[in-house]
């Protein structure tokens, strides 16, 4: 798919030079040029932001029980589809717009997203639908509401 591109925020507890992994990437993107592959370990919160606006195709791996997934309701809420995992708090975000790779293997998320990629219908179906929803369930109002609600019902009880 020479339109796309990829770009990688890597954030990761083993501790591998960014160099050993951009090889290992490399090693498993045979065909792609490196001018389309981009790779960053760490940028500030609004740089993060622009790429999810500027994402079709948000992947968040993670093999940990996420809390929340907030990287992931923040690449929905900019309306790109998200593959994931659906570890922990992850699921909770995806719902059933959300594409699960079955295995959890470099092989299987590539062919998740070259299936997003090659229908695009699809894509922007599931980015929709998976935007409206976690609109409906963290809109910040609905959260902030809850929230009093709990702290008050905590405090009642003192």
């Amino acid at each position: 798919h020479p339109d796309w591109s990829i770009d990688f925020v890597c954030v990761t507890q083993v501790k591998s030079s960014k160099a050993w992994r951009q090889s290992k990437i490399y090693d498993q993107v045979q065909g792609i040029g490196q001018d389309r592959l981009r790779f960053t370990d760490v940028l500030p919160y609004q740089q993060i932001l622009r790429l999810y606006q500027e994402a079709a195709i948000a992947v968040v791996p993670s093999r940990y029980q996420e809390p929340f997934g907030r990287t992931a309701l923040e690449a929905v809420a900019s309306k790109a589809v998200l593959v994931t995992s659906g570890t922990g708090g992850l699921a909770e975000i995806g719902g059933d717009f959300a594409a699960y790779p079955g295995r959890q293997n470099p092989q299987a998320y590539a062919d998740a997203i070259i299936a997003l990629i090659s229908d695009e219908e699809k894509r922007l179906s599931m980015a929709q639908q998976a935007y409206d929803r976690a609109k409906g369930l963290f809109e910040q109002a609905l959260i902030s509401e809850a929230y009093d609600d709990f702290v008050d019902e905590i405090l009642s009880q003192s």
